[in-house]
């Protein structure tokens, strides 16, 4: 049987890491893309990040996860 991969993205405070599981739970590939800022905000005692950030935080991080691990594709 061929050994599935997954990919995963976990969104954090500072960043966003995206990575590469096999079926077994091991992690065969991973990158993280800081965010710049790590927030901003318009009140004072609030932090905020904008959805686009984010997507395109992992846009990059995926990128990078391939290019840097072409035999897993």
């Amino acid at each position: 049987m061929e050994d599935k991969i997954i990919i995963v993205f976990d969104f954090g405070t500072q960043s966003t890491r995206c990575m590469l599981i096999n079926s077994k739970g091991e992690i065969l590939a991973q990158e993280k893309e800081k965010y710049e800022p790590a927030y901003y905000t318009t009140k004072l005692g609030y932090a905020e990040q904008s959805f686009d950030n984010y997507y395109g935080y992992a846009c990059k991080a995926s990128l990078k996860v391939k290019e840097k691990n072409k035999e897993l594709w």
